[in-house]
């Protein structure tokens, strides 16, 4: 209806006696784009997380910019009491969907295994209580399939959930500058030891010692 704004209301201005009773006044229209825009994340992380190139750890970290939403459109609709009732009602349902994540530890394992994300993501973004029950059950599911599993593990490539690579701030949906939010990762304080506390890499078996001059 937005998209058609102009036209609905010269047809409906042009028909008022037989359309008197569904017709949008100003106040109506501001709900409708007051609603819409509420509504984009949604769509978009809906988008973000179907088809064949989803992966799981998309899940959680999709979950986790809606639950940034809903407290932002709280605070931006603080006046409009009714609109923040129904915003409450919609995060107390997303909720008891959130909570059934619970129930498999694969999603947790997803995040802090995604390079980009790891225990400093938990640490940024999730509630205290909920960190130490992640990585147990992570760590758990871990050794389950270290045990099975006795040569190195091929993985194709999956496209990566992209939320803003390439975007100026100021372009970015809401969805996507939430998500830069969460995936904002702290600047290391010293990139040495970064560097020297990492796995070594194995170059090959002989010491060249002539390239090292």
């Amino acid at each position: 209806a937005l998209d058609h704004e102009g036209a609905v209301d010269v047809y409906t201005k042009a028909n008022y006696d037989s359309l008197q009773s569904e017709f949008l006044e100003p106040e109506d229209w501001e709900s409708l784009r007051k609603i819409c825009a509420f509504l984009q994340p949604f769509h978009e992380s809906t988008m973000k997380t179907q088809g064949d190139q989803a992966t799981i750890d998309r899940v959680l970290f999709t979950m986790d910019i809606l639950i940034e939403h809903f407290q932002l459109a709280l605070q931006d609709h603080e006046a409009d009491k009714e609109f923040c009732a129904r915003i409450q009602h919609g995060w107390d349902k997303f909720d008891a969907y959130y909570s059934k994540t619970d129930l498999t530890p694969v999603y947790a394992a997803a995040v802090i295994l995604h390079p980009n994300r790891r225990k400093a993501y938990l640490d940024r973004n999730w509630r205290v209580e909920w960190r130490k029950p992640a990585m147990k059950s992570a760590r758990k599911l871990w050794e389950t399939y270290r045990k099975k599993v006795s040569v190195p593990i091929s993985v194709e490539h999956v496209e990566p959930l992209r939320t803003s690579a390439g975007k100026d701030s100021k372009d970015l949906s809401v969805f996507e500058r939430i998500g830069r939010k969460l995936e904002n990762n702290q600047v290391s304080k010293d990139e040495f030891d970064d560097y020297v506390a990492g796995m070594p890499e194995a170059l090959g078996t002989h010491l060249d010692l002539g390239s090292l001059e």
